[in-house]
């Protein structure tokens, strides 16, 4: 993912699902692995990533979709 403000001990949630892997690259690029969904259908989540007790904010930017 791409963005700003990246720093080492960053978090990265997908809708309330905290990401694995996750890796900073620079502070301007983050990496994570997409946590497993249980649903059997398609939905569109919110992904968040925060560092310290700075979360960045939601919008159609930030949307990740499951498909089934």
């Amino acid at each position: 993912m791409t963005g700003s403000g990246f720093a080492d001990g960053a978090t990265v949630q997908f809708k309330e699902d905290l990401a694995g892997g996750v890796g900073v690259r620079s502070p301007t690029l983050i990496k994570a692995l997409v946590p497993r969904r249980t649903l059997f259908e398609s939905s569109t989540v919110d992904v968040t990533v925060t560092v310290g007790v700075a979360t960045t904010p939601t919008g159609s930017a930030d949307e990740f979709t499951y498909t089934r």
